[in-house]
């Protein structure tokens, strides 16, 4: 099919759609790579579906630069749907979005599946090259602990800035 879902199990996991977006199939190939190499260089890691799919999402945001491959983004569809659910007060509150199983985001529905990608992307993204210098090198950290098979501690990680996030993530969003 031209349009329509990727599927996760029984459930949509995320919408594709080769007529208005051609590179689409490449970078979902490249986001499941991504996955599961991430799964498979660290076996007995403890990754969580948000760190998947952020991480996954930053391989999705490649770019030929003239001379060497660079992961430098957010993939562009993520970027809009994350810009509109911020915009639109609509994200995932942090602690609801790192908290969903793997698999529970393909159930909330094709919207919400989709802005729950969207903003995982965004959050890794952001943890790690946002602007606010307070928040850099936390997604390594997440990474490290994942996997050396530890549970994350997003709210350690993120000391002082832990009830700002939200905001500085929607804010960060919107001005994109």
């Amino acid at each position: 099919a031209l349009r329509g879902f990727s599927v996760a199990d029984t459930a949509p996991a995320a919408p594709y759609d080769l007529v208005a977006d051609p590179g689409a199939t490449l970078r979902a190939a490249a986001h499941e790579a991504a996955r599961l190499w991430i799964v498979r260089a660290h076996p007995g890691a403890k990754f969580p579906d948000w760190l998947l799919e952020g991480l996954a999402g930053l391989f999705e945001g490649f770019a030929w630069n003239g001379k060497a491959w660079e992961f430098p983004r957010i993939p562009p569809g993520a970027r809009v749907l994350a810009q509109q659910g911020a915009r639109a007060k609509l994200l995932f509150p942090v602690a609801r979005l790192t908290g969903l199983e793997r698999g529970e985001a393909a159930g909330l529905g094709p919207r919400d599946a989709a802005l729950y990608t969207a903003q995982a992307w965004a959050l890794a993204y952001f943890l790690d090259r946002g602007p606010d210098p307070a928040y850099a090198g936390v997604l390594k950290k997440a990474v490290e602990a994942a996997a050396a098979g530890g549970e994350i501690d997003l709210k350690g990680l993120l000391g002082e800035k832990a009830g700002a996030i939200y905001a500085d993530l929607a804010a960060f969003l919107a001005g994109m």
